[in-house]
């Protein structure tokens, strides 16, 4: 059996109910989550260089801009890129002042959280859910940048591929909806490694579910 991709999977499964093999691999050509994926927050940068979010204004602009969202009422959090042999991003500063600073915001206007969740009153709770949406939001955004994405192939033992699908974000595989859209769980599994299981150039790199 031969993997029909040219890169190297990440990970390799045998499906223990039908002897089918799911291969996990990198997703090379993962498309930016603002623009396939619909959000709460509005992704606001000022990065000349870089495309990072939803929305680009000058950073000379980013006060007044900022002060206005408040007046609106918003959930507002900062926005942190470190650019240091490649992108990450985070609503927490990172430990090098050298090559990271805050670069825009994240934010979800009060109008928006009551239309989206059905509500009259936004209450604590919600509004610690609100924060956690949007940390993840730009959590996801930080795997797009560091080519944290993934898909899959399901292929028989002869090597015919039945089922294929891409652009997971991070690699909880059972978190980000790897599985389910394989339709196996971690119990269906069994890992193997792939230079013993016929000719199949592969290696395991992920040992973290």
């Amino acid at each position: 059996m031969k993997i029909t991709k040219t890169f190297k999977p990440v990970r390799m499964f045998e499906i223990k109910n039908n002897g089918h093999i799911l291969a996990i691999f990198p997703d090379e050509s993962g498309v930016n989550p603002r623009e396939s994926c619909d959000h709460l927050g509005t992704l606001v940068h000022w990065h000349r260089r870089y495309d990072l979010g939803d929305q680009y204004i000058d950073r000379s602009e980013a006060q007044e801009y900022i002060d206005e969202i408040k007046k609106q009422g918003a959930i507002i959090l900062p926005v942190y890129l470190l650019d240091h042999g490649g992108l990450r991003m985070s609503t927490g500063e990172f430990d090098d002042p050298w090559d990271s600073g805050q670069v825009g915001i994240i934010y979800a206007t009060y109008d928006k959280i009551r239309k989206e969740f059905g509500v009259k009153r936004i209450s604590k709770k919600l509004k610690e859910r609100v924060k956690q949406i949007l940390i993840n939001e730009i959590e996801e955004m930080d795997q797009y940048l560091c080519g944290d994405v993934y898909g899959f192939e399901v292929l028989t033992p002869n090597g015919e591929v039945v089922e294929s699908c891409w652009g997971f974000y991070g690699h909880n595989f059972k978190g980000n909806g790897l599985f389910d859209y394989a339709d196996v769980t971690p119990n269906d599994l069994e890992e193997i490694d792939a230079y013993t299981f016929g000719n199949v150039p592969a290696e395991v790199v992920y040992k973290a579910m």
